[in-house]
């Protein structure tokens, strides 16, 4: 029986191998060989586009104050601008998941909240004056939306002081 099939190395080839689908487990090793004769180029899967943030609506809140302005004792010069009062304001769902998402929470923690509520940078609220600064914290404490007030809970002495801070933002102990 085996004498009646052909060698298979004298056979013409009759069918054209097709490339892995993009994301399979083969693609990646196949696709920068070159294609046999005949078959289709392998094609690049797309790069997935940028998530669009979800929209969210600029509410007109009711009931209670949602911000407070801070007068500094200390003003500073930003962009050519003399600064001499920050307005802390509570925080959107939607500006919540963007210091979440962008990293800065895991980054620099309870400043990356403090931050967006005071609309500075990490770097501009921490270079305050220390006066200035914890009136600032201070007052974002008061606004601080709930998911984040066990991080403040968490922090020793941090509820009750903003006193100075540690290189990694934690409020030193004697404070």
């Amino acid at each position: 029986m085996s004498d009646d099939l052909p060698s298979p190395i004298d056979v013409e080839r009759s069918l054209t191998p097709v490339a892995p689908p993009p994301g399979s487990p083969d693609h990646a090793r196949r696709s920068g060989a070159s294609a046999p004769a005949g078959a289709a180029p392998a094609t690049e899967t797309p790069a997935p586009a940028a998530a669009r943030p979800l929209p969210a609506e600029r509410l007109a809140f009711k009931g209670r104050a949602r911000e407070e302005v801070i007068a500094l004792d200390w003003p500073f010069e930003r962009d050519g601008n003399v600064v001499e009062t920050i307005t802390v304001r509570r925080l959107t769902v939607a500006e919540v998941a963007e210091v979440v998402d962008s990293g800065a929470l895991a980054e620099h923690g309870l400043w990356a909240v403090w931050a967006a509520q005071a609309g500075l940078t990490v770097g501009e609220l921490r270079g305050l004056d220390e006066d200035d600064g914890g009136r600032v914290t201070e007052a974002c404490n008061r606004f601080l939306p709930r998911v984040f007030a066990a991080t403040l809970a968490g922090t020793a002495d941090a509820a009750t002081s903003s006193g100075p801070t540690s290189a990694t933002g934690a409020p030193m102990s004697g404070s």
